[in-house]
């Protein structure tokens, strides 16, 4: 396993943060990621337009795991 992106504590609790691209949820049987797509930009320039590609994410519902217990 690759060492946690972030590291603190807090008192006699230790936490370690990973960024994960994607998470197998197998009791929901799919993936959990966060989903960038390419989004096309019109602008006006006088009288041209131009196209303008950006990316952006896609919004959706959040999903967290854990294993700190709830009200720890």
């Amino acid at each position: 396993m690759a060492p946690a992106d972030c590291q603190w504590s807090a008192g006699k609790d230790a936490y370690s943060l990973w960024h994960l691209p994607a998470v197998d949820w197998p009791v929901a049987d799919r993936m959990v990621r966060v989903q960038t797509i390419k989004r096309v930009k019109i602008e006006k320039d006088g009288t041209r337009r131009a196209k303008k590609k950006e990316a952006v994410s896609l919004d959706s519902t959040n999903v967290y795991a854990t294993n700190v217990e709830l009200g720890s």
